[in-house]
């Protein structure tokens, strides 16, 4: 993620395992930490476990009929890489999907209205059930099922109904999904395209067939799924092209005929040749077939011979063109600039490195349509706003700035799009979670002021970006930053775009595997010489650069010094300790020197490729930094920040390191106790004689903490002598 994501509480792309302060208070029975963290994850599997059963009652709503009969059972689905989830009640009634603006009536007389007269009461309960479960948190409880109200100027989704059984809903597209018995669910979007999903096997494990259809021959193409979501087979082609390409030579002379039509700038016209000399030129030096070269020049030729003004004007189809050309040209030159998407930079440049015809024709995609689809058939319609230059990209910077260009603008929203676009489809009911990328609003020059937005702020952040919930009419804020972050999922949007499952690539520390189930994806390192052995591995595997993501902090040693801002100046704030998830590539690996070259996203100026780090520099930079050293980096601090400054990043420096510290307890992985020892002493020798006041949280939260440490180590000890004796 990028540089600012410290400057927010809630930007982390890991899940934070954090605890509530009176967790850590004793209460009647002595608990260890272990044991006060073991009963709130029971308290989540518990709540989990109720979810899925899709009782409304487990929901905070009354077990009651409306009438004497039997109520109608809620049924479930299977879906990719969600498991098992509630589809809802399959009733034999006709009755249309609607969204209902209420103004607080009742859920039964919203259901009633909603089947029809003809319902019966049982039918009448299901439904009751299934619109309070959709709309759980728009619902007021009730006595019974006939006291459940609507919150006043809330819209209500109501699950529509076929005599055939069938459970429909539709978003605001028009796209219908049709869930049948028997795990079988239809997809019908609005230009007659859509897919069957249906449960099935091979006899060794369980496997989800999506048939997909449409007016077009591309459009019909089938897809099998493991049950955990991953992609194991396709009947799509991976390239669909309405003129065939032409040798690398013909490709070579067509897109020169075409920038002289289109690229009008001398300047830019002079550095287009430029970089088709050093693209070429790489290719060669890395191993890209000429087919490979005669594709990428076959998407941009097509681009810049366009005409209209929609989905692009002339002018963003020639930016388009000369940023993919740079990038093709000069793929360690990508980079995030000030935006959440380290994860999405990654992938971004490996395509541009190995497969830039793939990158290039999700982009010739887009300009011709404003949609594109993947490999594995996720069709994705871009949002205008995304296909408008917005801050750094509307700026013609020098190659190699910490500064994101148009076509990475377009490149990373319309790749997190197709994530989202996949997730969405697997979710029921269906989601429609959009990432936007609008005007940015602070263009103030380095360095730039700190801000905190509140977690439940609607204001925008300063960069633009957000992500939008479709199915809210107006579409409703829920983020301010991408949702592709961690290895799981990085994973699946490289395959998702390039048809590659490439586990071996994404690098992760086993501390952070250890403690998230979704940083398992990637392949695991627990020291440094397994990190060494993996880098030599993709060394001898890869032509060319490697271009492997490897999860790392941006608060390490190694890579601090080339933040923009430091944590610990400007306003105080937890997350920066902590928040500080990043991810790069490693570029290349020399196993006899122990040297690695590494691409930080973060403009070359910054990137360690003309002056490689150690191995071991890699490797601290994937650990947490001790909070010894963020006691040391402070005192360092100290005589550079205002008194009350200081007194705020102390108090605020520890909570952040005790919460995680308990984070990892609730993960069953023992704290680092001689850190924690030597961090408190220090926090409590920098403390000595500040205001009280300035500490009150921190005090709190350090007492509890050591009460807690001293329990569990007590209790550790005596485990030991009753094993000795």
């Amino acid at each position: 993620m990028v540089d600012k994501i410290s400057e927010t509480t809630e930007k982390t792309e890991k899940p934070k395992g954090t605890a509530e302060h009176d967790s850590l208070e004793p209460k009647g029975k002595q608990q260890t930490l272990g044991e006060s963290v073991k009963g709130e994850q029971q308290v989540n599997r518990d709540l989990k476990a109720k979810i899925e059963k899709a009782d409304v009652t487990n929901l905070g709503f009354p077990d009651a009929k409306i009438g004497e009969s039997e109520p109608i059972e809620v049924e479930s689905t299977i879906v990719p890489g969600k498991g098992i989830r509630p589809v809802g009640a399959f009733l034999h009634i006709d009755a249309a999907p609607q969204r209902v603006a209420t103004e607080g009536e009742k859920i039964v007389d919203i259901a009633r209205k909603h089947l029809g007269e003809k319902a019966t009461n049982e039918e009448v309960e299901a439904h009751v059930s299934e619109i309070a479960r959709l709309n759980s948190e728009k619902v007021i409880p009730g006595q019974s099922l006939q006291d459940l109200t609507s919150k006043p100027g809330e819209t209500l989704l109501l699950p529509g109904h076929t005599k055939n059984g069938e459970i429909i809903y539709q978003n605001q597209d028009g796209n219908k999904y049709a869930y049948e018995q028997g795990n079988k669910l239809t997809v019908t979007r609005n230009d007659g395209t859509g897919f069957i999903r249906t449960l099935g096997d091979d006899g060794n494990q369980a496997l989800v067939k999506e048939s997909h259809f449409g007016p077009n021959a591309q459009d019909k193409f089938d897809n099998v799924y493991a049950f955990d979501g991953k992609l194991l087979s396709t009947t799509r082609p991976e390239r669909i092209e309405s003129t065939p390409t032409k040798s690398v030579e013909e490709e070579r002379r067509a897109l020169s005929d075409a920038a002289d039509r289109r690229v009008a700038l001398p300047n830019e016209r002079q550095k287009f040749s430029q970089d088709m000399q050093e693209f070429e030129q790489r290719a060669k030096e890395q191993g890209l077939s000429k087919e490979e070269v005669a594709r990428t020049y076959h998407d941009m030729k097509d681009i810049l011979m366009l005409k209209g003004e929609s989905p692009l004007t002339g002018r963003e189809r020639v930016r388009l063109v000369t940023g993919a050309l740079d990038s093709a040209s000069s793929p360690r030159s990508i980079s995030q600039g000030d935006y959440e998407t380290c994860q999405t930079n990654v992938i971004e440049a490996r395509m541009f490195s190995k497969e830039p015809s793939k990158a290039t024709d999700m982009l010739a995609q887009i300009a011709k349509t404003g949609e594109f689809t993947t490999v594995d058939g996720t069709k994705v319609k871009m949002d205008e706003v995304n296909l408008r230059a917005h801050g750094e990209s509307a700026l013609n910077l020098e190659r190699g700035a910490w500064a994101r260009t148009y076509t990475s603008q377009v490149f990373q929203t319309a790749a997190i799009n197709a994530a989202l676009k996949m997730e969405n489809e697997r979710e029921v009911p269906p989601k429609d979670i959009r990432y936007l990328q609008t005007e940015h609003t602070d263009l103030v020059p380095e360095p730039k002021s700190d801000r905190i937005l509140p977690s439940e702020s609607q204001a925008l952040p300063p960069n633009g970006e957000k992500l939008l919930d479709y199915n809210e009419n107006p579409p409703k804020l829920i983020g301010e930053q991408s949702t592709t972050g961690n290895p799981e999922q990085m994973r699946s949007l490289y395959q998702q775009l390039t048809g590659h499952d490439r586990p071996d690539l994404f690098l992760v520390p086993k501390e952070m595997a250890d403690q998230y189930q979704n940083y398992k994806a990637g392949s695991t390192f627990a020291n440094k010489e397994e990190l060494g052995e993996m880098l030599s591995a993709l060394r001898k595997k890869e032509t060319g650069d490697i271009y492997a993501p490897i999860i790392v902090h941006a608060n390490s040693d190694t890579l601090l010094p080339t933040r923009r801002r430091h944590p610990l100046i400007g306003t105080a704030n937890p997350a920066k300790i902590d928040g500080d998830l990043h991810t790069v590539n490693v570029i290349d690996y020399d196993e006899k020197t122990g040297m690695v070259k590494v691409d930080a996203s973060w403009g070359n100026k910054r990137d360690f490729i003309e002056k490689p780090i150690t191995l071991e520099q890699l490797y601290n930079a994937t650990q947490f930094t001790p909070g010894a050293t963020w006691m040391d980096r402070l005192e360092q601090l100290k005589p550079e920040i205002k008194p009350e400054d200081f007194n705020k990043q102390l108090s605020s420096t520890t909570q952040a390191l005790v919460m995680r510290w308990i984070g990892m307890a609730q993960s069953d992985i023992e704290p680092p106790q001689g850190d924690i020892d030597k961090t408190i002493r220090h926090y409590k020798e920098m403390r000595q004689g500040l205001d009280k006041n300035d500490f009150a949280d921190s005090d709190m939260l350090v007492i509890r903490f050591e009460a807690a440490i001293r329990q569990m180590r007590a209790q550790q000890k005596k485990q030991q002598d009753q094993q000795q004796q």
